[in-house]
C-alpha cells in the first residue's frame, strides 16, 4: 500500500472521510479526483458564490478552530441564502503555515458541523502550504439551486417597497469588539463567531421578496448595494432598528445603533417587499424603511427618520473595505 504524502494525509484524514459521511445522490464523484462530477436537479438554476477568509482580516487568527471552520463555510453560505437558494456542493482551498493536528481536528468539525445545518457536501478543493510568516487563508466556494427564473437579486428594488431586515443587528460587530477586549459576553461572542445563514427565511422569501442582500458588510453598505443596483433611494426610520436585549446590556444606545448600521458580520438578510409584516406572514423580521425615487430623498441614496443631524454626522455608508479598513 502507498504512503500518502502530507498533504494527501491531511485531505484524507480531516476532510475526505467527513465528506463521505454526506449521503447526496447529486454527486457523482467527489473528493479523490481530478474534479467532482455533479448531477444538478432537473429546471433549476446553478447559484454560486466565492468567500475569501484570512487571519486577522477577517477574524482573529487566535479564534478557536471550530469556530473558524464554522464560520469560514457559514459566511459563504449566507450569499446562498441571501439568493433564496437551497445549499447542494461546496469545494474548500485552505493555506496553511504550520501542520497542527489538533488544530486541523477542530477545525474540520467545525466546518463539518456547518455543513450538516446547511446540508451541503464538500466535493473537492485544494490544500497547501505557505510560509510560517503568511497568514491562514481559507477559501469556500458554494454551490446551491434556485427553481429557473426564481433567484431574488440586489437589482429588482422598486419604489414603495417596505425594507425588512431579519432578527437584530449589531451582536457580531459587539461580538468582535468583545473578543478583542478579552470580555466574556456570550451572546455577542457567539453572533461574531457562528454566525447563521438565513437559508429558511431566504426560501421563504421567494416570490413575495423584490430584492434581497445578506448584510455582511453593515446595513447602511449593504442597503447600499440594492439603491446602486436597482436604481433607488430609500428612507430609514432609526426607531425601528432592531437591537437585542444582549446588546443593550453591552453598550449605550447611540453606540448600539452606530454598530447595526455600520458594524456589519451579522449576516442577516435585508430585503425589499410590497407585502406588509402581516401578509407576509414570517417570524423575526422588522420593517425599517421605505423605498424611494431617487429625486425624491433629498438627492442623497439613504435619508434617514427620527435622527438627531449630529447623530447622522457621525455615520458612515461605506461600511467594511478590504482596501482601507483595519483588520479585526
Amino acid at each position: 500500500m502507498l504512503k500518502r504524502s502530507p498533504e494527501f494525509q491531511i485531505i484524507h484524514e480531516f476532510f475526505e472521510i467527513q465528506a463521505a459521511t454526506f449521503n447526496n445522490d447529486s454527486v457523482i464523484v467527489g473528493i479523490g479526483d481530478d474534479c467532482a462530477v455533479l448531477c444538478p436537479t432537473p429546471q433549476t438554476q446553478q447559484v454560486i458564490s466565492v468567500d475569501t477568509s484570512i487571519a486577522d482580516r477577517h477574524f482573529p487568527a487566535d479564534a478557536p478552530a471550530f469556530d473558524i471552520g464554522y464560520r469560514a463555510l457559514n459566511v459563504a453560505v449566507s450569499d446562498l441564502a441571501a439568493m433564496g437558494a437551497t445549499p447542494t456542493w461546496f469545494t474548500l482551498a485552505i493555506s496553511l503555515n504550520h501542520h497542527d493536528r489538533d488544530w486541523l481536528k477542530n477545525f474540520s468539525k467545525g466546518l463539518f458541523t456547518a455543513a450538516a445545518n446547511a446540508d451541503i457536501t464538500l466535493i473537492g478543493g485544494d490544500t497547501t502550504k505557505v510560509p510560517v510568516s503568511a497568514p491562514l487563508s481559507i477559501t469556500v466556494q458554494v454551490h446551491g439551486e434556485v427553481c429557473s427564473g426564481t433567484a431574488l437579486l440586489r437589482s429588482q428594488a422598486q419604489v414603495g417597497d417596505t425594507i425588512y431586515v431579519s432578527n437584530t443587528l449589531g451582536d457580531a460587530a459587539a461580538g468582535l469588539a468583545c473578543y478583542k477586549n478579552k470580555l466574556s459576553h456570550e451572546p455577542l461572542l457567539t453572533a461574531y463567531l457562528r454566525p447563521e445563514p438565513q437559508i429558511v427565511l431566504g426560501q421563504k422569501l421567494m416570490g413575495k421578496a423584490h430584492s434581497c442582500v445578506d448584510i455582511s458588510d453593515g446595513l447602511l453598505a449593504d442597503l447600499g448595494h440594492i439603491l446602486e443596483r436597482s436604481h433607488v433611494s430609500a428612507e430609514i426610520d432609526l426607531s425601528k432598528i432592531p437591537l437585542s436585549k444582549a446588546l443593550l446590556s453591552y453598550t449605550d444606545k447611540t453606540r448600539a445603533l452606530k454598530l447595526a448600521l455600520s458594524g456589519g458580520d451579522d449576516y442577516q438578510l435585508l430585503f425589499t417587499s410590497a407585502l406588509d409584516n402581516a401578509t407576509l406572514s414570517l417570524d423575526n423580521i422588522t420593517a425599517i424603511g421605505t423605498i424611494v425615487d431617487s429625486s425624491t430623498a433629498e438627492h442623497t441614496a439613504i435619508h434617514f427618520i427620527n435622527a438627531a443631524d449630529d447623530f447622522i454626522e457621525t455615520l458612515t455608508t461605506a461600511g467594511f473595505d478590504h482596501f482601507h479598513e483595519p483588520s479585526v
